[in-house]
């Protein structure tokens, strides 16, 4: 019975683990509220002069902005 037992215990124990990396990742992503993101990528497909693609948030936003540049550092609308 000392085996499962100790297996009950890292098994609980490795739940709590778990549960403490989730909150970490929702505590971190709390850090990017106000902040800018880059996410650099280096190409967008095109397919009659439209780029499609797009983003997930881990969270709802009640707002966002996405802002693209080009190769030169320019806005592009």
């Amino acid at each position: 019975f000392a085996d499962v037992e100790q297996s009950v215990r890292q098994s609980g124990q490795l739940e709590d683990l778990i549960g403490a990396t989730k909150s970490n990742e929702a505590i971190g992503a709390v850090s990017y509220i106000g902040q800018t993101v880059r996410a650099d990528h280096n190409e967008v497909n095109l397919e009659n002069g439209e780029a499609t693609f797009g983003y997930t948030l881990p969270e709802p936003a009640e707002s966002a902005a996405l802002q693209i540049y080009n190769e030169a550092g320019e806005m592009v609308s």
